[in-house]
């Protein structure tokens, strides 16, 4: 399974703030090392052909007699079982788009290995050095938004 994000916020927020309700007080402060930023780089994911997604969301949740609960639940064993159900299904869909938790607004994607010869990686670099290509973002924004400190 590859995880993706559809924006460098999203990115940060499933990779750093995955678990911060269960981990953080509300309001806690909370604290990410340059060192960090240093070693973790952002990469572009780009499909070399057509990705054909399952739908785990929007109409494809009512469609399946399910209910939003799949995308908002904290214990996995539901979502892991649909999402090999995806993946088994005769369609053999490449993937599922779903919601950010971390982020709301944002949107993920998990791909199934099947997939991985459509893909194309680019490495952005270190986060700490991370500046999006219209120049209007770079990390420093996405901490204060995100109400990150960094040490």
């Amino acid at each position: 399974m590859l995880y993706l994000a559809n924006s460098p916020p999203t990115a940060f927020a499933e990779t750093f703030g995955h678990a911060l309700a269960e981990t953080y007080p509300p309001a806690a402060d909370k604290f990410v090392s340059r060192l960090e930023l240093e070693e973790r780089h952002l990469y572009r994911i780009a499909a070399t052909r057509a990705l054909r997604l399952g739908e785990l969301h929007g109409a494809g949740i009512p469609a399946l007699n399910l209910d939003a609960g799949l995308l908002a639940t904290v214990d996995y064993r539901l979502p892991r079982a649909w999402s090999r159900w995806v993946f088994e299904a005769p369609a053999a869909p490449d993937g599922i788009p779903y919601p950010s938790r971390a982020l709301p607004g944002g949107e993920n994607t998990a791909l199934f290995h099947r997939c991985r010869d459509a893909l194309a990686e680019e490495d952005l670099g270190p986060l700490a050095s991370w500046r999006s290509d219209a120049g209007d973002l770079d990390i420093a924004d996405i901490l204060e938004a995100q109400g990150w400190g960094l040490v």
